[in-house]
């Protein structure tokens, strides 16, 4: 069973403390990123490719390798993103993830994913490389992000009624209805609001890449 909880294709290594010394590839702001959290990402491309793509083992790790500078550009995003929610958190305490609503989203997700028995949890958990501890970790970094997002970019993704008429014209051989243009719009809108975000945050951080791939 793969088990996937990154909204952006994220990694997450082990918390600092638990880490052995390992390769810095890139410094930003003051957090340091590693080679191991960077493989951590890498692992988690390489199965989404064999499940989402049916790729082979080796294709599968193939292409995430060759990938490497595009998934530390996303472990940065996802650095910068989780930094961002914890400074809005520290200036507005009711906007933080608190330990009842993380336990809320384990439980929905161990529920989803027909595992309620703790050994089964565990055992599923560390198929994919994680630890009870780190899954937390990971899974609290995407509450964050995810109520990020609903904060500063869902309200930018009005789409009117013009442009929906106009997308599905343009459009009609591949869309149904009108409902599934707007939609897709949205989708399309979002990707784009989302990277703006993210190069803004990037702009104002300080952000060195160590790493050569």
């Amino acid at each position: 069973m793969a088990l996937s909880v990154a909204l952006l294709a994220c990694g997450l290594g082990l918390p600092a403390s638990a880490r052995v010394v390992d390769r810095v590839v890139a410094l930003v702001n003051a957090e340091v990123l590693t080679q191991g959290d960077l493989t951590r990402l890498v692992d988690e491309h390489i199965r989404a490719l064999r499940i989402y793509e049916r790729r082979t083992p080796e294709d599968a790790r193939a292409m995430a390798e060759s990938r490497m500078g595009e998934l530390l550009d996303t472990l940065i995003a996802s650095t910068l993103l989780e930094q961002e929610a914890r400074r809005q958190e520290q200036e507005d305490p009711a906007l933080q993830v608190t330990q009842i609503m993380l336990d809320d989203k384990i439980t929905q997700f161990r529920t989803q994913n027909g595992l309620r028995v703790d050994e089964e949890f565990a055992t599923a958990l560390r198929d994919q490389g994680y630890t009870v501890s780190s899954f937390r970790r990971e899974m609290l970094r995407n509450a964050r992000i995810e109520d990020l997002f609903r904060r500063e970019i869902v309200p930018r993704l009005s789409v009117t009624d013009d442009e929906v008429i106009a997308y599905h014209e343009a459009n009609a051989d591949r869309f149904a209805d009108k409902d599934e243009a707007r939609n897709l719009l949205r989708e399309a809108r979002f990707g784009e609001e989302r990277q703006k975000y993210i190069d803004a945050l990037r702009l104002k951080s300080f952000v060195k890449i160590l790493a050569e791939f």
